[in-house]
């Protein structure tokens, strides 16, 4: 993968956070996107944990470099908002202290 990635072809990884997706993967494949599953765009309006895995993924690919997709959002707003909303809030806060 690290020829393709070296004569110029994107890697994604898709519908990442279910099946065989591992964060292994995150650190040894020459990654340029992200794809966060859909499962937990849809779950985070409604559960603090799928809002705080939503945001601490869409934080880790952004620090690393890596464009990213929440699949299955019709709102982009909405999901950015999820994600905010899990970074700012005492419980996600407090995990990462720990």
């Amino acid at each position: 993968m690290t020829a393709l990635h070296e004569l110029g072809v994107r890697i994604a990884i898709d519908d990442f956070g279910t099946g065989f997706s591992s964060l292994g993967q995150l650190r040894d494949f020459p990654l340029d996107m992200i794809k966060v599953d859909r499962s937990f765009i849809h779950g985070a309006e409604h559960s603090e944990k799928d809002a705080a895995i939503t945001a601490n993924l869409v934080s880790l690919a952004t620090r690393s470099g890596w464009s990213r997709s929440r699949r299955g959002s019709s709102r982009r707003a909405s999901s950015t908002r999820c994600a905010r909303s899990a970074a700012t809030s005492p419980r996600a806060s407090s995990s990462r202290t720990r």
